[in-house]
């Protein structure tokens, strides 16, 4: 009876403790596990019940949450971004120029850019589309607490540069992408009105960030 309680009570302290989603999972199927050997002990079986219980209840309680205990994920001060190497060194650059661009605005926000594969769950992976949508960029929650995937479509911002900038400027418009797609990122799916850089398409969206987006990034944290 003392083992089974003392595994209980330190599932709970391991549960005091911010953790992640699979994390969770792992607790709550290591509750279970630990507890469904005690149902081969009467003496253990009211224990062992209700330790499964507790097992079950994390395990539930993991699935519904997203990312890791406290503050959302996308709503934190720091993270990774990731920077694809199949981007040419010059894609590379202006890629930088746009991370530099919230890093500047938002003196508060912390960024660590890397070239390479997504190292944790705080990373923001940027990397090229593959599969022509139409679109010149999206971004996402891969659901495995990899943290936000930005696909940038690197062809098309070149097809439609002559379309969205003036001087036909597919770095500009590649360096508006990302900087667009890094607010998604951070701020969620939600678009603003015309003149700020989180409008929804290029032709109403500044070229760099404005008051409004950082009035909107202040906001929803």
């Amino acid at each position: 009876m003392l083992l089974a309680n003392g595994w209980l009570l330190l599932l709970l302290v391991l549960l005091m403790i911010p953790t992640c989603r699979i994390e969770m999972l792992f607790l709550g199927a290591l509750a279970v596990v630990l507890a469904g050997a005690g149902l081969l002990d009467n003496r253990l079986r009211r224990a062992a019940l209700a330790g499964i219980a507790l097992g079950i209840g994390v395990i539930a309680f993991a699935l519904l949450v997203s990312g890791c205990g406290g503050q959302p994920r996308r709503y934190l001060m720091s993270y990774d971004v990731a920077v694809d190497p199949s981007f040419t060194v010059a894609q590379q650059t202006v890629i930088v120029e746009a991370v530099d661009a919230w890093r500047t605005a938002e003196p508060a926000l912390t960024l660590r850019l890397t070239v390479g594969p997504c190292p944790g769950i705080t990373t923001f992976c940027v990397a090229p589309e593959t599969v022509s949508t139409g679109e010149l960029g999206h971004s996402y929650d891969p659901g495995d607490d990899r943290g936000c995937v930005s696909k940038i479509a690197v062809d098309e911002i070149a097809k439609f540069a002559s379309v969205w900038t003036a001087p036909g400027d597919p770095d500009a418009l590649l360096r508006q992408t990302v900087e667009h797609e890094l607010g998604h990122c951070m701020m969620g799916s939600e678009h603003l009105g015309s003149g700020a850089l989180m409008c929804a398409t290029p032709d109403c969206a500044s070229m760099t960030l404005t008051v409004a987006d950082l009035a909107h990034f202040a906001e929803v944290r």
